[in-house]
């Protein structure tokens, strides 16, 4: 072994930092945002696996102000929102944008990160307010399991 150390100089090294953000954060920043307002019943990945529902419309059962009809065959489900008279069908919203064709069960539990439901187009928040009713923010997952992927 030598007695002294050689020290070496070496070149200067160019070091460039990119920083990304998910789309799935980015989604998600904004649902944090206002679920911090406490306007709108927020539902995260967490409460979804907990509940272990086999399809969305499970998940709006108990919430105050949403009626979910189901047709005598289980085939077609709606979402009405408000009472008697005064009930409407609600927009549905897939990541930020209104989908009206869209049944709530077209999506399955797995493919979802989080949900935003608002009774009234009063309590939506800007850019989620679209006809006489409330709204329904679905926030899709960025990855699905395997089991689910098609």
């Amino acid at each position: 072994m030598p007695d002294s150390a050689e020290v070496r100089i070496l070149d200067p090294l160019d070091v460039e930092v990119s920083a990304t953000i998910s789309s799935t954060k980015l989604k998600m920043q904004g649902f944090e945002e206002r679920r911090l307002k406490g306007r709108g019943v927020f539902i995260t990945r967490e409460q979804i696996e907990q509940r272990g529902a086999m399809q969305l419309s499970d998940l709006l059962t108990n919430i105050s102000g949403v009626r979910v009809r189901r047709d005598d065959y289980r085939q077609r489900v709606g979402i009405l929102m408000g009472r008697g008279a005064y009930a409407c069908e609600p927009v549905l919203y897939i990541d930020g944008s209104p989908r009206s064709a869209l049944e709530i069960n077209d999506y399955h539990p797995a493919q979802v990160e989080a949900m935003e439901i608002y009774t009234r187009v009063s309590m939506s928040p800007p850019g989620y307010r679209s006809g006489r009713c409330g709204s329904v923010l679905i926030w899709s997952r960025e990855t699905l399991p395997a089991e689910h992927a098609q």
